[in-house]
């Protein structure tokens, strides 16, 4: 969502369970496009030599960001990865859209976001973080 979205596919040749894997996809991009393209863009890490390549989209306002990461390497004996974020408000707590999880935006600019489940090389991450109203 991040560059050009699209597909490079025989639409004809897909079986309705990846038919409604596309539409998914399809509204995710519409639903987070204004964020995207009206958001302020972070880079969260480096790369060429993070083995991780994660940004953030954070509205103008601060009350929501879209997070992705992309994980570049896998090796043996690896460490917990972590995806500190930017620009979000000091102080206040975020929830995951996703899961319902509450993070401090503090803890999130200094430890980060887990990357959590099965990891592999080039598996992908998204959290939609939402702002908590006082």
């Amino acid at each position: 969502m991040s560059g050009s979205f699209g597909y490079e596919l025989d639409l004809s040749r897909l079986d309705g369970e990846e038919r409604e894997e596309i539409r998914r996809q399809v509204g995710d991009f519409h639903r987070f496009a204004p964020l995207v393209r009206q958001g302020e863009y972070y880079r969260l890490s480096n790369p060429f030599t993070d083995g991780l390549a994660a940004w953030a989209h954070v509205s103008q306002d601060k009350g929501e960001a879209l997070v992705c990461a992309v994980l570049l390497e896998m090796h043996g004996n690896m460490t917990d990865v972590y995806v500190g974020v930017k620009g979000l408000a000091e102080g206040c707590l975020y929830r995951d859209e996703e899961t319902g999880r509450l993070y401090p935006s503090d803890a999130l600019a200094e430890l980060g976001l887990p990357l959590e489940g099965p990891l592999g090389q080039y598996r992908s991450f998204r959290w939609h973080l939402v702002k908590c109203e006082a």
